[in-house]
C-alpha cells in the first residue's frame, strides 16, 4: 500500500470515527472496531479505482521505452520520502533532458511552420496529443511524394530542443533535420547547431555514405541515450531499446534504488539513520565519497571516456556497465592527452583535435570532468565537482529555482567562496586586489575569470575552462587559445597584456609580431583566427564584463564582418552578440538565410553603425588603438588580417 492509498484510507477513518461520535461509548467502541478496518479497506480499494492507471509503456511500438529493471525503481519511489530534492529535481533541465513529446514538451512552433532544406520541404502540424512534420520530395523526374513522420522524444529544454521520429526498424530513432533555438523561437538545420562546416543552400547536398545513415538513423538509440537518459540499454541488433527512465534521473547519480526502498520500508531502519552519523549503505550520495570517485559520478558523462575491450560490444546491447560509486577506469577509458604519467593511455588524433586545444586543454562544453582532472587543485587538492556545485537546490538558497537550474551552483560560488575555501589568504580584499591587480568588487578579481576562463565552446556560446590555469600570452600564441587579460580587455593587444604580466607576475614576455603589437588580439582571433577562435570572440563581444571593459561602439562593424562567415554556428553567435550593441536591439537576421541575404545584412549593419554618434571619451574605446578617424581597422590591415584567416576544417565535437 502507498502513501496516496494510506492518506485515502485515514482520511475516511478519521471522518467515520468523528460521526461515531454521536454513539453511546459501547456502540462507540463497536463502530470503531468495525468502522476502522472496514474504511481501511475501503480507502484502499478507493484510491486504487480512483488513481489513473499506468501506461502500458511495454506496449508502445515505434520509441524507445521506459521500463525500469536491473534494481531501477525510478524517481517516482523517491518522491514521497524527499520530496525536496525531488522537486529540484523536476524543475532542473537535468530531468528534461529527454522526453517523450507530448503537446506539454514539445517547445518548438508545430503550427503549420514549412521549412526548407536541400529542396525539400517540410511542413509541421500538430493535434491535442502528438506534434509530426510531413516531407515533401521530388526525386528526379519523379512526381513529388508527402510523408508523415510523427515525433516521439525531445532532447533539451535550456538552450535549444531537438526531436527524434522513428525509423521503422525496431526502435530506432532518426534526428530531426531542424533544431528550435529558444532565446530565438526560431528553427534552424540541425548541422546549424555544431561548430562544422555546413553545406551551403546554393550548393549540391552530398548524400551520406551507407554507413553515415546508419549512424545518423540510429544515434540516438547506440550514442545519445547513455547520458541522455537512466539505465539506457541499445538492444542491438533487434534495437529494441529501453531505459529504465527517461532524462537524468535520481538513479543516474544515485545508482539503483530497489534495495534502498525495499528496505526503508521500515521505518524503524529510517530513523535510526536519520538520527544516526552513518549515510545509509543501501544507495549512493556522490558527495559522500572521496573527489576522484564522486567526481566519476559526473565524469561518465560530462567527460571523454570510451569503453574499454569487451566493453565495446557490451555498450550497444546491454548499455554501460558503470554504476555510481564504482570505478569508472575500470571500464572506460578517460582521454587525458598528457600521457607522461605511467598507466595513462593517449586519445585517438581525431579525438584530439575534434576536443582539445593543441596543448592538451579541452576545447568543448559538456567534458568538463577532463578538465579539472588535469587541474594542480585536483591533482594536489580536494577539489571535486560537488567543490562548487550542489545537485539540488538547498533550503538556503535565496534564488529562485531557474536562477539554481541554470548551471546548478551553489549560491556562493558564483563568487570567490569556491576559491577561498583553500586560499583563504585572499579572502582580505587588499590581499585579493594586491594580487590581482584590479578592484576587489571588479570583474577583474573574480578567481574564475583569469583562472578559468571562456575558452570552451559549445550550445552556440563560449563555457568556462575547467581546468583551472594562469593566462599566458606564450600560451596563446602557441595554441591560438585567447587568454583571460585578451578576453576581458577585448580593446587590448596581446603585447598589453604581455607587458603587465611580466611586470606584475615575472612572466617573461614572448617576442611579437607587428600585428601582435599594433592589433587588439581579439581582432586577430576574429579576423584571422579558425572557426573555433572566431566563435569565441564573437560571444566574447557579447560578454558585459568585457564590454564594460573594453568600450563597445568599435565592436559592430567587426560582428558585421561575422554575420557571413563561412560556418552558421560561428554567424548565429554573432548574430546574438550584435543583438546587444545599441542600435541593434531589434536588428532582423537569419544566420541561415542564402549568402546574398546574409550579405545585405552585413552591410546594413555597417550602415546602422556609421550612423551612431561617436562615444564621448574615445580614448576608453578600442578606437584608441585604431588609426582611421572614424573608429575602423585600415582597410588594409583588415582586408590582411582577413586574408590570413585559418580556413581548415574544424569540427568540435560536443
Amino acid at each position: 500500500m502507498d502513501v496516496e492509498t494510506v492518506a485515502v484510507a485515514a482520511v475516511l477513518a478519521a471522518v467515520a470515527l468523528w460521526m461515531a461520535r454521536s454513539l453511546r461509548p459501547g456502540r462507540r467502541r463497536l463502530a470503531a472496531i468495525v468502522t476502522v478496518p472496514v474504511l481501511l479497506a475501503a480507502g484502499a480499494s478507493t484510491a486504487m479505482l480512483t488513481r489513473t492507471p499506468p501506461t502500458a509503456e511495454a506496449a508502445v511500438p515505434l520509441r524507445p521505452i521506459a521500463v525500469p529493471g536491473e534494481g531501477f525503481v525510478t524517481s517516482r519511489a523517491c518522491r514521497s520520502c524527499h520530496p525536496r530534492e525531488y522537486s529540484a529535481w523536476h524543475d532542473s533541465y537535468h530531468r528534461r533532458m529527454t522526453q517523450v513529446a507530448t503537446p506539454e514538451t514539445v517547445l518548438g512552433d508545430f503550427d503549420g511552420v514549412e521549412l526548407e532544406y536541400h529542396g525539400s520541404t517540410y511542413v509541421l502540424g500538430h493535434d491535442d496529443e502528438i506534434s509530426w512534420f510531413d516531407l515533401i520530395s521530388t526525386d528526379p523526374g519523379g512526381e513529388p511524394r508527402r510523408i508523415r513522420r510523427p515525433i516521439l522524444l525531445t532532447t533539451g529544454s535550456h538552450h535549444m530542443q531537438a526531436y527524434w521520429y522513428p525509423v521503422g526498424q525496431g526502435r530506432a530513432m532518426e534526428f530531426f533535420a531542424f533544431v528550435y533555438l529558444l532565446p530565438e523561437q526560431r528553427w534552424v538545420p540541425r548541422e546549424s547547431i555544431f561548430l562544422q562546416p555546413t553545406v551551403a543552400v546554393d550548393e549540391p547536398l552530398r548524400r551520406p555514405t551507407e554507413f553515415e545513415q546508419w549512424q545518423n538513423n540510429r544515434r540516438w538509440n547506440h550514442s545519445c541515450l547513455h547520458c541522455h537518459t537512466t539505465g539506457g540499454e541499445p538492444r542491438f541488433p533487434e534495437i529494441d531499446t529501453r531505459v529504465a527512465e527517461f532524462g537524468i534521473a535520481c538513479e543516474a547519480c544515485h545508482g539503483p534504488g530497489a534495495e534502498h526502498v525495499e528496505r526503508n520500508r521500515d521505518p524503524l531502519r529510517r530513523y535510526r539513520l536519520h538520527l544516526g552519523a552513518e549515510p545509509d549503505p543501501t544507495i549512493l550520495d556522490p558527495s559522500d565519497l572521496a573527489a576522484e570517485r564522486g567526481s566519476q559520478v559526473c565524469g561518465v558523462c560530462h567527460g571523454v571516456n570510451y569503453p574499454r575491450g569487451d566493453q565495446v560490444q557490451a555498450d550497444f546491447v546491454t548499455g554501460h556497465s558503470y554504476r555510481p560509486g564504482g570505478d569508472l577506469t575500470a571500464t572506460r577509458l578517460v582521454c587525458r592527452p598528457d600521457d607522461e604519467d605511467a598507466g595513462r593511455e593517449p586519445c585517438p588524433d581525431l579525438v584530439l583535435e575534434q576536443r582539445f586545444w593543441s596543448d592538451g586543454m579541452l576545447r568543448v562544453s559538456g567534458r568538463e570532468y577532463n578538465g579539472m582532472l588535469e587541474s594542480p587543485c585536483f591533482r594536489g587538492g580536494e577539489l571535486s565537482c560537488f567543490s562548487c556545485h550542489r545537485l539540488h537546490q538547498g533550503e538556503d538558497d535565496p534564488r529562485p529555482r531557474s536562477a539554481w537550474a541554470d548551471d546548478q551552483l551553489d549560491p556562493q560560488m558564483t563568487g570567490n567562496a569556491a576559491c577561498l575555501q583553500c586560499h583563504g589568504g585572499f579572502a582580505d580584499a587588499g590581499a585579493l586586489a594586491a594580487h590581482t591587480r584590479h578592484a576587489p568588487e571588479s570583474s577583474g578579481s573574480q578567481c574564475y575569470n583569469c583562472h578559468m576562463p571562456y575558452t570552451s565552446y559549445g550550445l552556440l556560446k563560449a563555457l568556462r575552462s575547467h581546468q583551472v590555469d594562469s593566462p599566458s600570452v606564450a600560451v596563446s600564441l602557441e595554441t591560438g587559445r585567447p587568454n583571460a587579460c585578451n578576453q576581458c580587455h577585448l580593446d587590448k593587444t596581446l603585447a598589453w597584456s604581455a607587458g603587465r604580466l611580466e611586470d606584475w607576475y615575472g612572466m617573461p614576455a614572448p617576442a611579437l609580431g607587428e600585428v601582435e603589437r599594433g592589433v587588439p588580439a581579439s581582432l586577430i582571433w576574429l579576423l584571422s583566427g579558425d572557426a573555433g577562435q572566431r566563435a569565441l570572440m564573437a560571444w566574447s563581444l557579447g560578454w558585459e564584463p568585457a564590454r564594460q571593459a573594453s568600450g563597445t561602439h568599435w565592436m559592430a562593424p567587426f560582428l558585421a564582418q561575422l554575420l557571413v562567415d563561412p560556418y552558421d554556428a560561428v554567424r548565429i553567435v554573432a548574430g546574438r552578440s550584435l543583438s546587444t550593441q545599441p542600435g541593434f536591439e531589434d536588428f532582423d537576421y537569419d544566420a541561415t538565410a542564402d549568402p546574398g541575404t546574409r550579405l545585405a545584412a552585413a552591410r546594413r549593419a555597417r550602415g546602422i553603425w556609421a550612423a551612431l554618434p561617436p562615444p564621448a571619451d574615445r580614448a576608453a574605446d578600442a578606437w584608441a588603438l585604431l588609426d582611421d578617424p572614424q573608429g575602423v581597422l585600415p582597410e588594409d590591415v583588415f582586408a590582411g588580417l582577413l586574408a590570413r584567416r585559418d580556413d581548415r576544417v574544424v569540427i568540435l565535437a560536443e
